[in-house]
Parts: structure tokens; C-alpha cells; sequence
């Protein structure tokens, strides 16, 4: 590698600029402190390339550490007018094709600008309708709402985690019980479900 980038260097008379991707689905930290080591070493120590870590994950970008030798960088959503830029309908076509292109204002609306999202969403348009896309991006946004709520309400675990920790009765954590074998109705007192026969 050191000669490769030697080589690099003499041809291009600058230093060669080398890209490491971190996909978002990654989430092993071992890539992400090989990504480090190659960086230190190779575009900080030995000063052989100019190294620029992409990290699609939010995550993954904060908890990159090359010990003070870096700079970061966060790519903020396109605009509406960085999305009437020409480099966009290009970006489009080359991970979606012709539909992604076609669908351009909508994939706006379902990334929210974010250009990992959008690289996604167009990708996805190579395999499946635009509709197929839309619907999952509008479920798993859904999903990540509801989440939000859980957490938000019950610290993540839900209300009957929360009971059962509690110590109250399965019946007591269960909002409405459906059973064959008696007539049971429900009388909804918060934060339980209490139980009575007919």
C-alpha cells in the first residue's frame, strides 16, 4: 500500500485522495477502528494520501476517533435550492435510474434532504415500484415514531414491562382479555386493567 500511494502521489504530482465508505447497516466497531488505524497511519503519519472516512450513520460518525488527527465534517440536507442543482438530477440517475429522476420531488419529501437517505431510496427504485418504496419509508418512519413514544413514555420498556417489574398481576398488565371460557368484561382504570364477571 505505501508504494501504491508513493506511486500515486509521483503520477498525480499531489497526494492521491483515498475514500473509505462505513456503510449505514454496519455497525461493528472493529471496521470502524480498522478505518482509524488506515487513516492515522497512512493520510496523518506517514503523509502518503489525503484519507476522508465517509460514515453514513450518525452514530458511526461520532464515534470515530483518530486520537485528535481529524477534522469532521457533517453533510447537512440538501436545500430546496441545492435541489434544483443539475449535480442532483445526475446523483438521481446514477443510483435510480430513470424513475428515481421521475419521482425527484417525492424522494425530497420522503428523505427529508438527507443524501444517505436519498441514496437509498434511489437504489431501492432499481428493484421496485415507487410506491413499494414510499410505502415501506412511510412504515419504517411510523415504526420509528412509535418507538419514540414508548421511550418516551415508559423509559422503552411499555407499560406492562413496567407493571410486571412492579409486581402486579398478569391480568392487571393486560388491557383487554378475550376469553371463550366465561363471560369477562373490562372496566379500563388507568394505569391497569381490573377484571369483573357479569
Amino acid at each position: 500500500a505505501e508504494e501504491a500511494l508513493r506511486r500515486a502521489a509521483k503520477t498525480l504530482s499531489r497526494l492521491p485522495i483515498v475514500i473509505l465508505e462505513i456503510p449505514r447497516e454496519v455497525s461493528d466497531m472493529a471496521v470502524v477502528r480498522s478505518c482509524s488505524g488506515f487513516a492515522k497511519t497512512w493520510g496523518y503519519d506517514a503523509e502518503l494520501a489525503k484519507v476522508i472516512v465517509l460514515a453514513s450513520s450518525a452514530s458511526m460518525a461520532l464515534s470515530f476517533d483518530a486520537d485528535a488527527r481529524e477534522r469532521l465534517f457533517q453533510v447537512q440536507p440538501l436545500s430546496e435550492e441545492e435541489w434544483q442543482q443539475e449535480e442532483v438530477q445526475t446523483f438521481l440517475k446514477h443510483h435510480g435510474g430513470a424513475v428515481a429522476v421521475e419521482h425527484k420531488s417525492d424522494l425530497l419529501h420522503l428523505s427529508g434532504g438527507n443524501v444517505g437517505k436519498l441514496e437509498d431510496l434511489a437504489q431501492a427504485l432499481r428493484t421496485k415500484t415507487f410506491e413499494e418504496v414510499r410505502l415501506e419509508t412511510i412504515g419504517a418512519q411510523e415504526a420509528e415514531i412509535l418507538r419514540f413514544f414508548c421511550i418516551d413514555a415508559q423509559g422503552g420498556f411499555g407499560p406492562g414491562k413496567v407493571l410486571a417489574a412492579k409486581g402486579w398481576p398478569a391480568a392487571w398488565r393486560t388491557p383487554r382479555l378475550t376469553s371463550a371460557s366465561g363471560p369477562w368484561t373490562s372496566l379500563t382504570v388507568s394505569p391497569a386493567s381490573i377484571w369483573r364477571r357479569r
